[in-house]
């Protein structure tokens, strides 16, 4: 498939809108050459009209990262996708939270490019309930490949304290996963960043910010030291900068475990 109907694809992938920076080349060895097609093929989107950019609606930082785009109806029909175009997805302005927003790209976008094979279904406004307990994850991301089915529950942890009660409503609302059509074997994933990490940082950048990432792998050990008691077949923990290479066996489950999840 030609490079633009790729980045198409993958916005419309996404729900109809992200930032650049989201799908940027992780096999690039620098940062602009990790951007450069994108930045290409985006020019001549905005010329055609298949996408529009979202004005902020607060002060950021660094506008080349954190501006959003949308697929426009047009865009969409250019990749044969029109029926799938929701006018909803034409919006004026930029998500409320422009990090954490494009944190859940990144791991959507990272499963849809790591798992090929696999047909993936994405939600991002799924809610669950049982017995007065309500829990909408980040991300409902639903795996499909010949007899296989994955879903995977993930929620994206960038806060200044960690929410444990929410993943004591997890337990208290699945005790039967079949009555959400959900199988036995579902996970609950759970994606760690600190609060002063950098959301839009590229792999590529990633060595000479090193004390920032490590960091980060160090707030997720105190995370799951926390968690040991949940249960360890359900719950999966990755530190945020791993975005770009979850199908590797580096998911830690509560009991300190490293292993894969497909």
């Amino acid at each position: 498939m030609r490079y633009d109907k790729i980045l198409l694809n993958h916005l419309i992938d996404l729900g109809g809108y992200s930032t650049r920076n989201n799908l940027y080349s992780p096999t690039a060895k620098t940062l602009a050459g990790s951007m450069l097609m994108t930045n290409k093929y985006y020019n001549r989107f905005l010329k055609e009209h298949w996408i529009q950019k979202f004005e902020p609606i607060e002060f950021i930082r660094d506008s080349w990262r954190e501006t959003f785009f949308g697929i426009t109806k047009k865009g969409a029909g250019y990749i044969d996708r029109g029926e799938e175009w929701k006018r909803g997805i034409s919006r004026n302005k930029s998500p409320y939270n422009v990090f954490h927003e494009s944190m859940v790209r990144d791991v959507t976008l990272g499963f849809l490019r790591l798992y090929p094979d696999f047909t993936a279904i994405v939600s991002y406004d799924k809610v669950y309930k049982n017995k007065g307990n309500v829990i909408k994850p980040d991300l409902t991301l639903e795996m499909n490949n010949e007899n296989k089915r994955f879903v995977f529950l993930i929620e994206i942890e960038r806060k200044k304290t960690n929410d444990f009660a929410k993943f004591e409503k997890y337990e208290k609302i699945f005790t039967d996963p079949k009555k959400f059509n959900l199988p036995d074997k579902f996970k609950v994933l759970v994606v760690y960043a600190n609060f002063e990490y950098n959301c839009f940082l590229r792999p590529q950048e990633y060595s000479v910010n090193i004390d920032k990432v490590n960091r980060n792998y160090a707030g997720l050990n105190n995370l799951i030291k926390k968690c040991s008691n949940l249960p360890d077949n359900r719950y999966r923990f990755l530190a945020f900068p791993d975005f770009y290479r979850l199908n590797e066996p580096i998911w830690i489950t509560p009991k300190g475990n490293k292993v894969s999840l497909i």
